[in-house]
């Protein structure tokens, strides 16, 4: 957990030397990031990354190249909105980038043969129009439908209705809903962590109560079957907190590792 610690705290300081080391961290495969970083990835790394960037070019090259894993390489779209929520950054030149980077990866999906496995790429093609949906306005409205109409844009992520809902509201009220949930850096470490069930009173009383020795299986022979369909990435936590990887979508009211 010290990797972890240090990056909120450098995200505190808004100490633009960890920057570097945050998108070395973010070129680990899918399994090492799940290793290293865990719910953290799609928790509150995007602020960490966002409260130390130096360089947005570097993020956006990161974001276009496919080598990347996807589910960083969506963070790292959510990283970049969040400076224009924060009102360090104008929307316009991103909202630029997004436009084009959608065009160019809509152009290349088209052209994948069917043989092609094609997720990781509509994953992030997600991203991009939730990004323009959540900082663009309504002149982005049809760029948005045209992609919604190819079918490449994941129903299951936002469905049509959120798209235009979101994109007709006015920035005052996207921002007032944004910081009614969120905050776009890391201000305080400990205060962050202090919500993390790992790090809470219950969670280390758990720990020290002693395990329960295993009674015998009186099923063993039978084959275990899941009651729930097994919880996704991608899905709402099922504590009930309603988060997932979408960065505005949902008030943030549950606690990493619930």
């Amino acid at each position: 957990m010290f990797h972890l610690h240090v990056m909120h705290l450098l995200a505190e300081k808004r100490d633009s030397r960890a920057f570097r080391p945050l998108l070395n961290i973010a070129s680990l495969t899918n399994d090492q990031l799940d290793t290293a970083l865990g719910d953290f990835l799609t928790e509150s790394f995007k602020r960490c990354v966002a409260a130390v960037c130096d360089d947005e070019t570097a993020i956006r090259a990161f974001i276009e190249d496919r080598r990347h894993s996807e589910w960083a390489r969506l963070v790292l779209v959510e990283a970049l909105t969040l400076p224009v929520f924060a009102g360090d950054k104008e929307a316009m030149p991103l909202l630029a980038w997004l436009v084009d980077t959608g065009e160019k990866k809509l152009a290349w999906l088209e052209a994948q043969p069917d043989s092609i496995n094609t997720d990781a790429e509509t994953l992030v093609m997600d991203g991009l129009a939730g990004a323009i949906a959540e900082i663009g306005g309504p002149e982005h409205l049809q760029t948005l439908k045209r992609w919604w109409d190819t079918g490449w844009l994941d129903p299951q992520t936002a469905d049509w209705n959120w798209y235009e809902t979101e994109i007709s509201r006015t920035w005052a009220e996207r921002c007032d809903r944004f910081n009614r949930y969120y905050e776009p850096y890391v201000s305080d470490a400990i205060g962050e962590m202090q919500k993390w069930h790992c790090f809470s009173d219950r969670f280390h009383d758990e720990q020290s109560r002693p395990r329960p020795e295993r009674q015998p299986d009186r099923h063993d022979s039978t084959t275990f079957v899941r009651a729930n369909p097994k919880i996704g990435r991608n899905d709402p936590c099922p504590c009930g907190s309603g988060k997932n990887t979408r960065s505005v979508a949902q008030p943030e009211q549950g606690t990493t590792g619930d």
